[in-house]
């Protein structure tokens, strides 16, 4: 295998970093580039919808943020919907919904309740509102 291009990735083409979350919490992220990446170069970026965009703007100068694309999966795919209607979707040439919901109410016919019951601070019996935002 030379460099991950035959089959799978190396170690090279994968890298992390780390940035404030909610609280005291710090968010870990990882960076998957091309196995063909020449940090001379910049090149178009798949954002798959994880916060930290600041740090790549800033830190990563082979990152082309004005061919950036943003990508969101899931509850990813409702917080791509979320994005487009503030600043930072517009820092995108497109977003790609995939799989999302549209409301933060239909994520309750989800099978991952768990999730959307930490992400919305408890049931939508007990914190309406919060889902109604």
């Amino acid at each position: 295998m030379k460099n991950g291009t035959t089959f799978a990735l190396s170690r090279i083409q994968v890298s992390e970093f780390f940035y404030q979350g909610d609280g005291d919490y710090l968010a870990h992220t990882w960076i998957i580039k091309p196995s063909f990446l020449r940090e001379i170069a910049t090149y178009p970026f798949a954002f798959y919808l994880v916060p930290g965009w600041g740090y790549i703007e800033t830190s990563l100068p082979y990152v082309d943020t004005d061919r950036a694309i943003a990508i969101g999966a899931s509850y990813g795919g409702y917080l791509t919907c979320r994005i487009q209607a503030h600043d930072l979707g517009r820092k995108f040439k497109a977003i790609f919904t995939h799989d999302g919901s549209f409301n933060a109410l239909s994520q309750n016919a989800s099978e991952q309740l768990w999730l959307i019951q930490h992400n919305f601070n408890g049931t939508l019996c007990d914190n309406f509102k919060n889902y109604g935002r």
